[in-house]
């Protein structure tokens, strides 16, 4: 990446109404990452770091890599992207469409869309911006007001979540005490990637959420600046 990456930061920047710092704490970046791109102080960005730049500037990794290579990317680093990043599409949010065609015999008025996690080189899981799948709202969905469901992605809550079960969602009340949650720094769906965890919350303070996962059983603090998003999980589907 050369000298066209900063003005691309810029115009992003511009268009979606936000500053460097800010847009780096969504993504999950040092604090001061894409204000070093600004100043000329960092002139490349490799790894999994391009994917969170790209959430950070609410563009696909492509789009990313397109516009800020002065000759053509290549075959390589593409090969690269399409493996890393399943792309951001611009058609139409089709989820009560995506679910009469999985569910025919079913009278669906609304959907749920049910997300996926990467895992990142550097140990963060991020959830996708675009669902995977899509549930019908009815029974236990309708009942419990669901909201979205997530795919669970590792063993660290296990036995209560366990890696492949669905996780379903509900945004419709504030976090309580001794509830599993779904833990996010940011909450744009179909915008932006954003670094997700979940965990039984124990205890809330001015700054921080205060979590506990089973396996292996321990408790950490995250940040509330960093992590705003608490979701409540009402249920799951095991596979």
């Amino acid at each position: 990446m050369q000298r066209t990456l900063k003005a691309f930061v810029e115009r992003r920047l511009a268009e979606i109404g936000t500053n460097p710092f800010e847009a780096a704490r969504h993504a999950g970046l040092e604090r001061g990452f894409i204000n070093d791109i600004l100043q000329n102080k960092k002139s490349t960005v490799r790894g999994s770091n391009i994917i969170k730049l790209a959430s950070a500037l609410k563009v696909s990794v492509r789009t990313l890599v397109e516009e800020t290579y002065d000759s053509a990317p290549s075959d390589e680093l593409l090969d690269w992207v399409d493996k890393n990043e399943p792309k951001l599409k611009d058609e139409e949010f089709p989820s009560i469409q995506e679910a009469r065609n999985a569910y025919p015999q079913a009278d669906i008025q609304e959907a749920v869309a049910v997300y996926n996690f990467i895992k990142l080189k550097d140990g963060d899981t991020v959830i996708e911006p675009r669902p995977s799948s899509f549930m019908p709202v009815q029974g236990f969905f309708r009942l419990y007001r669901i909201s979205y469901g997530a795919i669970v992605y590792d063993d660290s809550m296990e036995p209560e979540l366990r890696p492949g079960e669905n996780a379903f969602i509900d945004i419709n009340f504030p976090p309580v005490k001794g509830n599993t949650c779904l833990f996010k720094s940011n909450d744009d769906h179909n915008l932006s990637y954003a670094l997700a965890k979940f965990g039984v919350l124990v205890g809330i303070s001015s700054e921080n959420w205060i979590v506990k996962q089973w396996n292996p059983e321990q408790e950490f603090t995250l940040s509330r600046a960093e992590w705003p998003v608490c979701h409540r999980v009402a249920g799951k589907l095991s596979r």
